[in-house]
């Protein structure tokens, strides 16, 4: 009853609401736009733009790349999908083999890279999932480390965690955006500092090296 009686009070009142819904908003905007923000761009050179974030529970750093490549998407994903040719574009990819699923919506595979001495090879087995839209005009390939029980070779190290996400999107008949998202651990005792700083090179280096071989196939 005093608020309604006293003009004074009840401005004092609403005052007090509004600096507290002003302290809410900024307790919760920053968290908010946290998730957005919170790529940063590391490099962009020949229409490839490479990002990093931080990640809450590891030290190692996520990563996400955007470019357009000059070729259909039929061709693009022809050339993603045919993983026995991974060698020639994956950074530091050494060898693939098939597990079981080739040329259907799932795919298993083992791959090994090289690691510079006196650090030991790796390796992954690798689920790949893939989903078209029904026009054909989007591609998603979500690919994550399983199979861990896999025969490892003797002084190769089996990586722990890998995902990566890829879109694959029509622009034109000749052009595609291509995105990809991901994160990968090569375990062992790599320190994280240097795989990080690896990172953005490893990603832009398969990224160009697609470019590359696709513009010699077309010609």
């Amino acid at each position: 009853m005093e608020i309604l009686l006293n003009g004074e009070v009840l401005y004092i009142f609403m005052d007090m609401c509004l600096s507290i819904a002003c302290m809410v908003l900024l307790v919760i905007l920053p968290v908010a736009s946290q998730g957005q923000d919170s790529w940063k761009l590391k490099r962009e050179k020949n229409g490839i733009s490479i990002y990093v974030r931080e990640q809450a529970d590891s030290p190692l750093k996520e990563y996400k790349a955007r470019a357009v490549i000059a070729h259909p998407i039929h061709r693009v994903y022809e050339f993603l999908s045919d993983l026995e040719r991974h060698p020639e574009w994956v950074f530091r990819c050494t060898g693939l083999t098939i597990i079981e699923g080739q040329g259907g919506q799932k795919v298993r595979y083992h791959t090994s890279y090289y690691i510079l001495w006196p650090m030991k090879d790796r390796d992954l087995t690798v689920e790949a999932v893939i989903t078209h839209d029904a026009g054909g005009k989007k591609i998603e390939i979500l690919s994550e480390d399983t199979m861990l029980d896999y025969p490892v070779e003797l002084g190769v190290i089996r990586m722990p965690g890998y995902r990566e996400w890829v879109i694959l999107e029509e622009i034109d008949s000749m052009n595609t955006y291509f995105f990809a998202e991901g994160f990968v651990d090569p375990g062992g005792t790599v320190p994280p500092w240097l795989v990080n700083m690896f990172l953005v090179d490893g990603i832009y280096d398969s990224v160009i090296k697609t470019r590359e071989i696709l513009l010699d196939q077309g010609r």
